[in-house]
């Protein structure tokens, strides 16, 4: 029986775990972390390294430790740490089975499990993202993006593809990010005018928050980006390099010189009909306090929960603060007096030197906490995403020390 279980190692379970032994109100031995990854990446960084933002393949390579640590290294050394995945969870037991069909029980859970790529889903891309000779990349794995690197730097020009899948996706930017990097990296190279750049996407919209779908529009269009939108990617025919949309219930067949395919994605096996899941296999938890809908001792926090946010590393820093107060509240058996508002954040890199960051809340309402200023590309927003935020969240989020946007200042609620 442990105090609290955390059942995950990523962002939000650092945050939390860290944070929680900091306030002081669990001893690290009453704590228990259940991730089976033996490495934890700075996500972000692949973005970095598929549109060249690091260098090429041999540069990337020599920078890969400044973006990886080991999982365990990243907790507390006296947690109770499992490399493990969690197969079932059993709420009404105050239970969940790992591996080994081992059971743990727990006085609060947090669930923190967040999205697994769902390749298989896509007929065709685990085989075209395996085969080093095809035109096809994707940056949300370390090599793919590897390989997207190298494929940009080695185009000719041509038709370029870039597509998003239905919802959820980690970083709604994402997609564009690198579209608008292999864009700038062409420009220099001299084969953009060679080239016709069309961005592939489910949605009417080409960003969840109206506010910043504005901005995002203007950019593609200064940059001469096609945007068509309601065209879902349903399969691959790699070898003959031709992509399949579902269109308007129509099936599209379209040729591409250099395609990079955002994958569909889920939640972890454990959760699909888990009872503490929605129909769509994410936990379902109020979305104000962060706290399970039926179940008063579970939370779910980050890329996994049904919270109607963008899924980014900032949400699960800012929901984090909000969760560990509350837990707090809970173990000392007061009311819950914290409550997200939504907010996320995301770093989008519009060129090589500029970004933006679009920041906003629940219903895509704005919520700067600088200016907005840095709604139009400059290169304070690139500064930040490239050197700041990877060196505070290695080096103040496992101390407990990083508060998103608050940078090393906690929160305080009434």
């Amino acid at each position: 029986m442990y105090k609290l279980v955390v059942a995950g190692g990523g962002t939000a379970s650092v945050n939390i775990v860290s944070q929680i032994i900091r306030a002081g109100k669990l001893k690290p031995n009453e704590i228990a972390v259940i991730d089976p990854s033996p490495k934890h990446y700075y996500q972000p960084a692949w973005s970095m390294i598929g549109g060249g933002v690091l260098g090429n393949n041999n540069e990337v390579k020599s920078k890969l430790k400044n973006y990886v640590r080991d999982t365990r290294s990243l907790f507390h050394p006296d947690i109770n740490f499992y490399s493990k995945s969690v197969t079932k969870f059993m709420p009404d037991l105050n239970k969940i089975q790992i591996e080994g069909n081992e059971e743990i029980s727990y006085e609060n859970l947090v669930v923190a499990l967040g999205l697994v790529m769902d390749y298989d889903r896509l007929p065709g891309l685990k085989d075209a993202l395996e085969d080093e000779n095809s035109k096809v990349g994707t940056i949300y794995d370390l090599n793919y993006a590897m390989k997207t690197n190298r494929l940009i730097s080695e185009f000719q020009g041509g038709k370029a593809f870039f597509t998003e899948p239905t919802q959820p996706i980690k970083c709604g930017g994402a997609p564009q990010k690198i579209m608008y990097l292999a864009d700038g990296i062409w420009r220099d190279k001299n084969v953009r005018d060679k080239t016709n750049i069309n961005f592939f996407l489910p949605m009417y919209s080409i960003f969840t928050s109206p506010y910043y779908a504005k901005l995002l529009i203007k950019i593609a269009e200064d940059k001469n980006v096609l945007v068509h939108y309601g065209h879902l990617l349903t399969k691959l025919n790699w070898k003959n390099n031709e992509a399949i949309f579902a269109h308007n219930k129509q099936e599209i067949k379209l040729n591409y010189d250099f395609i990079h395919v955002t994958p569909f994605q889920s939640t972890p096996k454990a959760l699909k009909n888990s009872p503490v899941s929605d129909k769509d296999g994410l936990v379902d938890v109020d979305k104000g306090t962060l706290r399970h809908v039926k179940y008063e001792n579970v939370w779910g926090i980050g890329d996994c929960s049904n919270l109607p946010t963008s899924k980014t590393a900032s949400a699960a820093i800012d929901q984090a603060f909000v969760l560990v107060n509350n837990l707090i509240k809970t173990i000392e058996k007061q009311g819950l007096n914290a409550k997200y508002t939504g907010y996320t954040s995301c770093p989008l890199f519009v060129s090589h030197g500029k970004g933006i960051l679009a920041e906003f809340k629940y219903e895509g309402i704005p919520d700067h906490t600088y200016t907005k200023l840095m709604d139009k590309p400059n290169r304070f927003a690139y500064f930040l995403n490239k050197f700041v935020m990877p060196k505070a969240y290695f080096w103040l989020m496992p101390k407990g020390r990083w508060y998103g946007r608050r940078l090393i200042f906690p929160p305080k609620f009434k």
